[in-house]
């Protein structure tokens, strides 16, 4: 698939951990925990590559705490809630 934003991000959101994917290459995806400190870790890493737009999907509530984190770093935050 061609790229549309270069500045993007995708995050599959789970109840006991996160998948964070910044552009279509394997190696750069990873694995973040649920708690502050893996939340202040993985806006770190996403500010590297300056990423400004984040895509998060979420089947329960576990993305809420994660939004507000992301959204206080300055991210342009985009939810997919699947019910």
């Amino acid at each position: 698939m061609d790229i549309v934003n270069t500045h993007a991000a995708g995050i599959d959101v789970g109840s006991c951990f996160h998948m964070v994917a910044i552009n279509q290459n394997p190696c750069d995806v990873k694995k973040f925990g649920v708690y502050t400190s893996d939340y202040e870790a993985m806006i770190h890493w996403l500010t590297e590559p300056r990423i400004t737009t984040i895509d998060v999907e979420s089947t329960g509530n576990y993305w809420q705490t994660l939004f507000s984190a992301q959204q206080l770093a300055g991210f342009h935050v985009l939810c997919l809630l699947a019910v």
